[in-house]
């Protein structure tokens, strides 16, 4: 807990107060729907060409 504590006072130092994040309940779900999209291609043994792999790494990235 000490730590956290100073990780905190250290962000506040150097940045300023923590940014407000809205109240998202299906957060989570989304971040899930994002890694099930960039793993199953690779669970099915898949080739994946360089576009598909930057594509899924933006939609990764994006939400």
């Amino acid at each position: 807990m000490d730590l956290c504590f100073d990780v905190v006072c250290i962000y506040q130092k150097t940045f300023g107060s923590m940014p407000k994040f809205k109240d998202d309940p299906v957060w989570m779900e989304r971040q899930v729907e994002s890694l099930t999209k960039l793993i199953k291609p690779f669970a099915n043994n898949k080739n994946l060409s360089e576009k598909q792999i930057h594509r899924l790494k933006d939609d990764f990235l994006a939400t």
